[in-house]
C-alpha cells in the first residue's frame, strides 16, 4: 500500500505514541481526529516544553499530566526526535534499531520469547525504513553505504558523516546525501 507522505510533526507523534508509520498513516487516510490533531498537538506542545525547559507546574497545567510522569514524557520527546530528525531514513533505521535494542536490553533479553519480541520490534522498524524509502523516491540500495557504517572508520573522504561513538548519531556534512 503506498501512504501520503507524513510531516514531521506526524513522523514525531507516531515516534512518540508507539505506533508505526504504516498504521499512523492508515489512521490520517481516514482523518481521525486523534491522530489527526489531538496527539499531533500533545507532542507540540512537549517538545516545545522541552525546548524551552518549562517548569514542572507549567508542563502539568498546560498538558494536563500528572507531575510524575513528566521526566518519562520528556524522555520520550526527545527519543521520538532522534530518530524524526535524522539526515535521512537509514538513520532513522539506524536509530529506532539502536532504541529497540536498548529497550530490550533494560528489560532482560533472557529467552527466546524477548528474543522474538525484539525481532518483532526491529521488524516494525524496517517497515517504517520502507514508509520512508517510498516517500523520499529512493531505494534501499541508495543507502547501502549509510547502513554499513561502522565506528571508529573515517567516512569523510567518500562524502558520508563519520558515526560519533556515544549513540551513534552523526554529524552532519554538506551534500552528503545519496
Amino acid at each position: 500500500m503506498i501512504y501520503r507522505k507524513m510531516t514531521r510533526r506526524e513522523r514525531l507523534a507516531a515516534e512518540f505514541y508507539g505506533y508505526s508509520l504504516a498504521n499512523y498513516a492508515d489512521h490520517l487516510e481516514v482523518e481521525n481526529e486523534r491522530y489527526t490533531r489531538l496527539m499531533p498537538e500533545f507532542v507540540d506542545k512537549l517538545e516545545r516544553a522541552e525546548a524551552e525547559q518549562w517548569a514542572p507546574g507549567r508542563i502539568v497545567a498546560e498538558l494536563d499530566v500528572p507531575k510524575e510522569d513528566i521526566p518519562r514524557l520528556l524522555a520520550g520527546i526527545r527519543e521520538a526526535k532522534k530518530i524524526v530528525d535524522t539526515l535521512n531514513p537509514s538513520d532513522a533505521f539506524r536509530m529506532s534499531v539502536r532504541q529497540q535494542i536498548e529497550y530490550a536490553l533494560s528489560k532482560g533479553l533472557k529467552d527466546k520469547s524477548s528474543i522474538n519480541d525484539l525481532v518483532t520490534q526491529i521488524c516494525y522498524c524496517a517497515a517504517d525504513l520502507g514508509c520512508l524509502l517510498e516517500w523520499e523516491g529512493k531505494s534501499l540500495a541508495a543507502y547501502s553505504q549509510w547502513l554499513r557504517r561502522e565506528k571508529g572508520v573515517d567516512y569523510t573522504g567518500v562524502g558520508l558523516p563519520n558515526l560519533e561513538e556515544d549513540e551513534g548519531q552523526i554529524e552532519a556534512q554538506p551534500d552528503s546525501n545519496p
